[in-house]
Order: structure tokens, then sequence, then C-alpha cells
């Protein structure tokens, strides 16, 4: 079906949402990339998340949650797969059905492909006339629901061109965080998607200005971004003298140059580990946290010493993973007043407010 799994430098389904805001990101990403400046290429929270959310898919695909890290990360798993047999059971599958994991799509103008996409699931009925496609997302982004998600969008585009057959596509996100409502899409709504998301591409390749916003944080051409970098030189007044009709712009600019902040120090945290003189007056100073292991085994070795009392004191326990595992029980289990499983710990809840941190809406 796919020509190989490698993108030949073209847009790709998974950067839809940033290319319709930003035309040249695509452009601006691969010359980035040619001057080894691309954001992310030099570490930082992304890369980590990224591979976190690797270790997940994997573990999906596998169906075995032995590989993973951390009880969080299995419990998350196990969220995730009883959220994907609920969706499989409403959507109607069957053992007949065929299944593509991870597998890339080409589109196509006349013979030359131009984009491309890597659904990480796809399920087609027996008569090939139904079809689902699943983005499995383990992070805390809350992404856009799927009747209004590009990615699936488009990747429901790339299906319908590989199967003319196809006449209805269910689109849909499982999280262990967020739960989304599933999409059903006619092949003729998809084929209207198409018309735009081809605009789209015919601009990535012209020299469209490159256009700031949200979307800034996900694009790999940030370090050599003549838009961005303007924003960095301009001066602002004082905010208090700062009309607050323009409080927003100024609060999502001020975003993007956090980003592009961290992108510059990671940057040259890489310059300064290959040659540690390399930067006068710098210098990378690696810090250290001690993680306490195998939980069990330190309750039974230090509560008989210091005292039941003085050991959970000085423990602290995760309300977030509490509330997961109780989440993970059968709820067969809880009747009667007890239906809501997670009630179980309103009474041994306290709130406690914290300072305040500015956030921007979702709309």
């Amino acid at each position: 079906m796919a020509l190989d799994d490698n993108r030949d430098s073209l847009p790709s389904a998974s950067a839809v949402t940033r290319l319709m805001k930003c035309a040249a990101s695509h452009r601006m990403t691969l010359k980035a990339r040619a001057m080894r400046q691309e954001a992310e290429e030099h570490g930082g929270k992304n890369q980590q998340y990224r591979e976190k959310g690797n270790a997940m898919h994997e573990a999906i695909f596998k169906q075995s949650a032995a590989d993973l890290e951390t009880d969080q990360d299995r419990m998350d798993y196990s969220k995730i797969m009883r959220r994907f047999r609920d969706f499989l059971g409403g959507w109607g599958a069957q053992d007949d059905d065929m299944i593509i994991r991870e597998e890339r799509f080409w589109l196509h103008q006349e013979i030359e492909p131009i984009f491309s996409g890597r659904p990480d699931y796809i399920r087609i009925s027996p008569n090939r006339q139904r079809a689902a496609i699943v983005e499995f997302k383990s992070l805390w982004n809350k992404e856009d629901e799927p009747r209004e998600n590009n990615q699936l969008w488009s990747q429901a585009v790339l299906l319908a061109e590989e199967d003319p057959g196809i006449k209805e596509f269910t689109l849909q996100i499982v999280s262990p965080h967020y739960t989304y409502t599933a999409h059903l899409a006619t092949r003729d709504e998809v084929l209207d998607y198409e018309v735009g998301l081809r605009v789209m591409l015919t601009l990535t390749q012209v020299d469209t200005p490159p256009l700031t916003g949200d979307h800034c944080k996900h694009c790999g051409g940030m370090l050599i971004c003549p838009a961005i970098a303007k924003e960095a030189a301009i001066k602002s007044e004082h905010p208090s003298e700062l009309d607050l009709k323009n409080a927003p712009k100024l609060l999502e600019r001020l975003e993007r140059m956090a980003k592009y902040i961290e992108e510059v120090r990671n940057y040259y945290k890489l310059v300064i580990a290959k040659d540690p003189l390399a930067v006068p007056g710098w210098k990378i100073v690696e810090k250290q946290m001690r993680l306490l292991k195998s939980p069990m085994k330190i309750r039974d070795a230090i509560m008989p010493v210091i005292g039941e009392k003085a050991f959970w004191n000085a423990v602290s326990v995760s309300i977030t993973k509490l509330e997961a595992a109780i989440d993970g029980l059968d709820k067969g289990l809880f009747d009667g007043d007890n239906k809501n499983p997670k009630k179980l710990l309103e009474p041994f809840i306290t709130v406690k407010t914290q300072e305040a941190s500015l956030v921007k809406e979702k709309k």
C-alpha cells in the first residue's frame, strides 16, 4: 500500500493543523533541518514526551504493558485498552475485519506523491464499505474532537484514495485522560475536506510568509523563522500602559518566546556538552533526583523501625494514581451508594489552593 515508511520530506497528517495555519512552516522546517537547526533536535521535554508516547504505542500493539517503566504508565495502558475495546464493540468489529497498524499511505497529484500519513490503527469491515480510523493519544495534551480533528480527516482522505470502495469513515481518538466522541464521516464529506487539504499543500510549495500563532510551538523551523525573530526583537510598553484588548496577543507572543528560549538553551547545552569551554561563562550542571524503588519492601523494612504513624507522615500518596487504580476495578464490585467508586476517596481528600497560574482558554 505504501511507497515506504519515509515521509520523503513531504507534509504529513500529523502536521496538518499547523500547516493549515501557516503553510510556510513546512518550508521553514525543511530549511532548518538542512542547517541542523530544527527545533527539538537538541532534546528537551517534548522529545522525552515523544519517547514516552512511542513506548505506549509499542505496548498497545504488543498488547502488553511489560516494557512500560512506571505503574502510572501501566494504569494508563489498561485504561486505553479498555476504552479501545469499548469503541470496537460499539463500532461492530468482527473477527474477519481487515486491520492495518501504523502503515504509511500517500496522496498523489496525478502520479506524484504530495502528502502522507501513518494512522495508528485502521479497521475495515469485510465488505470494505466501513472503516474506523483510530489515533492513540497517551499524553496530557487535549486534542481537537474527532469531528474537527485535521489529523484524522486527512488520514480519511488518504484511506479514501487507497480504497475507493469505503463509504463510511468512523474517526476516533482513544486516551486514558480524556473521553472523545467518535465521528462518522461519509465519503462525500471526506472528499470535500480533500479540496481544502490540496489547497494547503499547494501553498506549502510557494514562498508564503510565515504566520505566528499557537501553532508555532510545534514548528521545527522556529529557530530560523523571521516572524519569530521579529517578535523577539520588538520592545513592548509596560503592561500597565497597554490597552487590555491587546493583552491576548501579547500573552500569546510571550508563550512563543518561552518556547523559542527553550530551544536556544537546549542547543547551547548540546554545544557545551561537546566542548565545556565553547561558551565562556557558562557551564552545564547536572541535577540528580533520588527516587524510592520497591515501595512494598521499603514499607516492610522501615515501618517496624520508625512506627506506622511516622512512616505514613513521611510518605506522599498520589490521589491521581489512587483514582486510576480504582477506575480500573470491576464496576460490578460496587453497588448501592457506592456506584461511583471514586466516591470512596472523597471523605479523605482536602483541597488546598495553590498559587494561581495563567493559562490560555481552549476554544
